[in-house]
């Protein structure tokens, strides 16, 4: 029991925002399969379907005041906290978390928050399938086209970065491709436009240059022609695997289950879900390379669904002090892993706010309760984690008298901000 709660537990922390509070003990008493199918097939598990996400508008029209706009971006950003938080499907919206940060998009270049919905949309809806559907899919979204200036892109004047990006951030990575095909690349993906009046990504064919182009060893002269040659490259399997293992694995996963883990996405015909799937087994087999230290939202999102407390609007701002604002990436490359959470800031932003989903947590909640019974056991169980706290940790959590006090300690433990 204790070896199932260990690894149920991280793949829960590292395919989904944790589990709700003082659910631990009952999802590790089914058995891993079931527990297993109810995170990753929450269809055949019979997991009620997660909520409607973005269902109201965030357009803002061209002529709105800035104001407007940002007000927008704000609701937008809380209410895919929200979902993350509430959603009974979480590793569909860890998914979703997880491609928001590496098909990096951001607010103050896109600017409409529409934009940036149907963005996250499209990342949650096609997220688990073809990875071939989800970059041709990426590669024409209005979002993305405003991000990496594909909007601009002409055959009169090729625009390179997304060209590159695509190689050296999205599918292939560094020395994986030449400058040659940067420029090729860049010449077939010409033409490529949001339209003004419908809001909506279309070829214009006169901005789209037709001649042949010789890229990744072929001949292209369109978007699919690119993405095709991309799903060639012996280098995508492995570069997809080696992304998403370091998050399901862990930082020191190793060529051979990275290795494994490609040939399995390539076998499956480069399904997303399969070679999620390959990977999850990995790990619950044992193949761990952790621990994981966890960014600061997906930390927030897990404190929350473990104590019960609410996500609130006037907490944004301390997660950009924290260093991960959802809409914000810093930079094409993505957030930080794992060490690159080390930092000073992060850990005091973190502790403010852990304060406050310690002070909002419900009275009956099982975390809040075991906090105040000192019982290190239970806390753990509470909390979703696989194992009970250091002594260390634990000397700590308890120095305080009051509940509340111990829960927070308890949330910026080292136990709870790894995986």
């Amino acid at each position: 029991m204790s070896d199932d709660r260990l690894v149920i537990s991280r793949a829960y922390r590292r395919l989904g925002f944790g589990v709700a509070g003082g659910t631990l003990d009952a999802i590790v008493g089914a058995g891993l399969p079931a527990a297993r199918a109810a995170l990753l097939s929450p269809d055949e598990a019979g997991v009620v379907p997660a909520p409607a996400l973005y269902a109201t508008d965030y357009t803002v029209l061209p002529e709105e005041p800035n104001t407007r706009r940002k007000e927008l971006a704000l609701r937008g950003i809380s209410e895919l906290i929200g979902q993350l938080i509430t959603s009974p499907r979480t590793h569909t919206e860890w998914l979703m978390w997880s491609w928001h940060g590496h098909f990096v998009v951001a607010q103050p270049e896109v600017r409409n928050p529409q934009f940036m919905v149907n963005n996250l949309l499209l990342l949650r809806s096609m997220g688990g399938g073809a990875f071939a559907d989800l970059l041709i899919e990426v590669t024409k979204d209005p979002a993305m086209l405003l991000y990496l200036d594909g909007n601009d892109n002409q055959k009169e004047a090729p625009n390179e970065n997304y060209s590159r990006e695509l190689k050296e951030l999205f599918a292939l990575g560094i020395g994986s491709y030449t400058e040659d095909d940067v420029d090729s690349g860049a010449s077939a993906l010409t033409g490529w436009k949001i339209d003004r009046d419908t809001r909506q990504t279309r070829l214009f064919k006169d901005r789209h240059d037709t001649a042949d182009q010789p890229y990744l060893g072929v001949e292209v002269d369109d978007l699919g022609d690119v993405v095709g040659a991309l799903m060639a490259q012996p280098a995508l399997p492995r570069f997809i695997a080696q992304r998403l293992g370091r998050q399901i694995i862990g930082p020191g996963i190793t060529d051979e289950t990275i290795s494994a883990a490609a040939a399995a996405f390539t076998a499956s015909g480069f399904q997303v879900a399969a070679l999620i799937g390959h990977l999850a087994d990995a790990l619950l087999a044992g193949a761990d390379a952790g621990p994981l230290l966890i960014g600061p939202l997906p930390w927030y999102v897990m404190a929350c669904r473990a104590t019960g407390a609410a996500h609130s609007p006037d907490r944004l701002e301390l997660l950009d002090d924290a260093g991960q604002l959802p809409w914000f990436c810093p930079s094409v490359a993505g957030w930080p892993f794992n060490d690159g959470w080390s930092r000073s800031s992060t850990h005091v932003g973190r502790f403010n706010i852990a304060a406050l989903v310690a002070a909002t947590t419900p009275a009956d909640s099982t975390a809040l309760a075991a906090a105040a019974a000192g019982d290190n056991a239970a806390l753990g169980w509470a909390l979703g984690l696989g194992a009970d706290f250091s002594a260390t940790s634990w000397t700590a959590i308890t120095t305080p008298p009051d509940a509340h006090s111990r829960l927070t300690l308890a949330l910026v433990s080292p136990e709870f901000i790894h995986a």
